[in-house]
Formats: structure tokens, sequence, C-alpha cells
């Protein structure tokens, strides 16, 4: 499947280039998307992934286009982005996208985009604004360096992208296999200078007049973890993995049956789970279930590969291929063959 991953930090038109791919008529994911309880952050989905042992974009694989791979998780800020190189091992052909834009214009951005700054400051425990911009420019300094390292033998999957400086066109250009809309780039999401003075005030606030409201935030964020598993503890049990919705998934129902003793209860096929009970899954009864499993199992394919239309083309099991029309049962069979290379130009014509 043909993929594009942002991999520039947030406040660098992240927005704007979900949308474009978006209008273009792909799918795209910016930050979150709907999950099986709501919204499902895409960070928060490539943490639990990785740490489960799971390929990155396991589940939200079928997007064309993922940008704003960032999340707020246990008192941390976890950054997707900085994972391009697992992404890269997992899924072979990926382009990667390195939106930048002028850094004191990012750094004055991002330091007034709502109250990330403030959740910065608290969490890395800095004393003020000034550390907390050193702290970024280091970031983005040492990212960009990675990414143009990792990737300087393969440019052809690296996009470099200014969105202060270059055009759409050259965004374009960077990428000929995907059918972009250029009326559909618009740069969204700029600093409104209204929310800029305010927030700046809030922030002085924050780190400057009120440094008790620094400390109490820390108090607060140090403890979200611990909160949460007395939450879970009144309430119902819950799993101890880091999974974004609350069921076990397949493969762990799986693992979990290989645990349990083996007793002659255990070896009763009916204590086997269903899907995973081959002479049940063949019983007559399920035929129909067979039946939609084998419509689905293409579909799902044909998602992930982002294949949006076939065409099929209708031959005869008895028609020869040209070299070996001589082997027709029937003259008639024979003069058919020719078919056989019309039928060859004819897809290369529409792939």
């Amino acid at each position: 499947m043909k993929r594009v991953i942002q991999i520039g930090f947030h406040r660098c038109g992240t927005r704007s280039l979900a949308q474009l791919f978006r209008k273009s008529g792909y799918p795209a994911a910016h930050w979150r998307v709907a999950g099986p309880k709501g919204k499902m952050n895409l960070a928060r989905v490539m943490k639990t992934n990785l740490e489960a042992g799971r390929k990155p974009l396991h589940r939200i694989n079928h997007y064309t286009f993922l940008s704003d791979l960032e999340c707020f998780k246990d008192g941390r800020i976890w950054s997707g982005f900085l994972h391009f190189r697992e992404i890269d091992a997992a899924y072979p052909g990926t382009k990667f996208l390195l939106n930048v834009r002028d850094k004191d214009d990012w750094l004055q951005s991002r330091l007034h985009h709502r109250r990330y700054a403030q959740r910065f400051i608290a969490v890395h425990n800095l004393t003020g604004i000034e550390d907390c911009l050193a702290m970024w420019s280091t970031d983005w300094d040492r990212h960009l360096a990675d990414v143009r390292g990792y990737f300087a033998d393969r440019l052809d999957n690296l996009v470099a992208f200014n969105i202060d400086t270059d055009s759409i066109d050259d965004l374009m250009a960077q990428l000929p296999d995907f059918a972009l809309d250029r009326s559909a780039w618009d740069h969204i999401g700029k600093s409104n200078p209204e929310h800029v003075s305010r927030n700046r005030a809030a922030l002085d606030a924050f780190v400057i007049e009120r440094p008790d409201l620094a400390n109490n935030y820390r108090k607060r964020i140090a403890s979200w973890p611990a909160t949460g598993k007395a939450k879970a503890k009144q309430g119902r049990k819950t799993m101890n993995d880091n999974r974004y919705h609350p069921f076990r998934d397949s493969h762990q129902d799986r693992e979990e049956v290989k645990g349990i003793p083996d007793t002659p209860q255990t070896r009763a096929p009916s204590y086997a789970l269903a899907f995973a009970d081959e002479d049940f899954m063949l019983r007559e009864e399920l035929r129909p279930v067979r039946l939609q499993l084998e419509l689905l199992k293409p579909e799902l394919l044909m998602n992930e590969a982002g294949v949006k239309s076939t065409i099929v083309l209708f031959g005869g099991a008895r028609i020869p291929e040209p070299a070996k029309k001589d082997t027709a049962r029937t003259q008639t069979l024979a003069d058919l063959s020719q078919y056989y290379e019309e039928a060859r130009r004819f897809a290369k014509l529409i792939t």
C-alpha cells in the first residue's frame, strides 16, 4: 500500500497536509480518529502497538496519510513521529514527509498552542519559558538531523516540505504516485494574534506570576497513573496491558487459552474457542459464515493494499494462449486465442 507518514513537528501545517490528502480522495487521519469507544489518538495506538510487539500502525494501517502523531499519556508527552525507523522497517516503501518552517516562528507558535507549553514545562520540571524554548530548539535540531541522516542514501523515501517557502507544486512533484488536488491545499490553523496574546498571558501567569500553579500542575500529572490504577480497583477488573480499548483481541484470546491447565474438561471440543476450533468452523451449519469470511478477507486485504476498484476480464478455460493455439479443440477456440494479447494490452493501459 502506498502511504505517507508526516514526521515533522506539529504546528508545521499538519492539519493542512491532512486536509490536502483527505480532499484529494485519500483516507487521511490527523491526531485522532473514530474508535470502538469514541475518539482514538493515533500516537496512543502506536505506543500500545510497539509495547505489545505489534507493528506500529496496527489497526490504523488502512490510512494513506497519517499526521500529528503525538499524545499525552501517563504524565508524559509521547511523539510517534520520532519512531520513524520502526515504521520504515515495518512498512517498506512508505514515504516520510518532513514538514518544517522557520524555527523561530515554530517556537513561538508552539509556545502559544493551547496548554501545550504548560504541560511540557510541568512534565520536564523546567523553571521557565526560556528553558522550554531552549529544549524545543534542541529537539528540533536533533530530530531533523536524525531524519536527514537516516534517509541520506534513500532520498526517494523522504519528502521535504517547508510550509513557508515551498509551494504546493513542490510537494506534488515529490509525490508523483498520489493524485493530489492542488485546490485542496490551504494553510489552516495559523496562529491567531488574539489567541497568542491570551495564551501568552496565561503562560506568564503559569511560570512567572503564579509558580504555585506550575507546582500544582506537576502534582496533578504525577498522580495520573496512580489515580488510574485506583479507579480500576474500585470499578471493574481491567486487563494489565496498555490497550486503547477494554477488550482483548483475538490473538490475546488465543494466547490466553494456551495457559489454561490441561484437564479432561479443557480437552473437550466444547471448551475450545469457536474461531480457533477448525472442526467447528467446518461444520455444515457454518457454511454461511465461511462464505462471509471468503468475501470479507479479500475486501480487507484490498483495502490495506489501497485497492479502490478492480476490473475483471472473463475468458474461457478452453481458449489456449496464442503460442498453443494449435492445441485448441476447435478452430473457433483457436481464433479466440488472439484475445490473450488484447487482454494484456488492455491491462497495461489501465494500470
